[in-house]
């Protein structure tokens, strides 16, 4: 058996740190700053719950991150107390994060001079498919070392796509989440004015879903989280920004033309300015219709 160790138990890891245990072909080491997550009894006997990073470095072949951005993915690596001195040369670093294209590189030329391969493998889905182990995962890395992760990927994933070369699962991965978010602010826009004309939200939706206009939010978001005003589809909306905001500065670095996408940005970052604090994303529908 070889040895995992796993770092980020939120909302997301969690889950796919589970799916990694369930099938008992790798000894697992997790790790979290919240220590109600390292608690043994949530745990098989084949995964070692540390609140020791070094100690999970050292026992680790392959070291999978899942972190809420690529500062706290770099402080894990070279910070005060980095993991990297630690590590095994060959050892195999996979980040699930959703992270930043350009630092992501830049973080693998500086693993790569201590003997270790990092790819990158930001994930789709949502909390649902994280607890199903059916999540798409985007990976950028060289083949070989994609090939060496296929085998761990595929316990916590149900569509593995190799994008192409190190950072392009992160460029894949806030592009999506850039679409996925769009969409669903067109959609609440559309909702604020046919609820206005008298239609009422339930039956537009269903119009939506049943035609052309139909998206993943309309059909996995609206009925679910946002009509039914539970706003909790479990991703917060402060994180759906990160994301949206790497992909605007993607493309001002290519110098792509993104004005249609910076007004979906901007409206975005406006929704979060007034909103609480880590609110759920779906509440930029409940935003929106305050608007109208």
């Amino acid at each position: 058996m070889s040895n995992i160790g796993f770092i980020g138990l939120g909302n997301m890891g969690f889950p796919m740190a589970q799916n990694l245990a369930k099938e008992k072909q790798h000894n697992i080491y997790v790790f979290d700053l919240n220590i109600e997550t390292l608690k043994k009894n949530l745990w098989p006997e084949n995964v070692v719950p540390t609140n020791d990073l070094s100690e999970l470095a050292t026992n680790s072949d392959t070291v999978i991150t899942c972190l809420p951005d690529i500062s706290i993915v770099q402080e894990v690596y070279y910070g005060n107390k980095g993991i990297l001195s630690n590590l095994k040369e060959g050892t195999l670093a996979i980040d699930m994060s959703s992270s930043d294209p350009h630092l992501t590189i830049e973080l693998g030329n500086t693993l790569t001079k201590m003997g270790v391969d990092l790819i990158d493998a930001p994930v789709s889905g949502g909390v649902k498919k994280a607890i199903s182990g059916e999540l798409a995962i985007l990976v950028g890395g060289d083949k070989p070392n994609v090939e060496k992760a296929m085998p761990t990927l595929t316990l916590m994933g149900g569509k593995i796509i190799h994008t192409g070369s190190l950072g392009s699962g992160q460029a894949c991965k806030c592009l999506n989440n850039l679409c996925s978010a769009t969409g669903l602010l067109v959609v609440a826009e559309a909702l604020s004015l046919a609820e206005k004309f008298g239609v009422m939200p339930d039956t537009f939706i269903d119009v939506l879903n049943y035609s052309s206009g139909k998206n993943n939010s309309t059909e996995n978001k609206f009925h679910q989280f946002i009509l039914s005003e539970k706003f909790n589809s479990g991703f917060r909306m402060d994180l759906m920004n990160k994301d949206i905001l790497t992909a605007l500065n993607l493309a001002n670095s290519l110098k792509v033309d993104f004005s249609l996408s910076k007004t979906s940005i901007d409206k975005w970052k406006r929704a979060e300015n007034e909103l609480e604090l880590g609110c759920d994303h779906t509440e930029i529908a409940g935003w929106q219709r305050k608007l109208s």
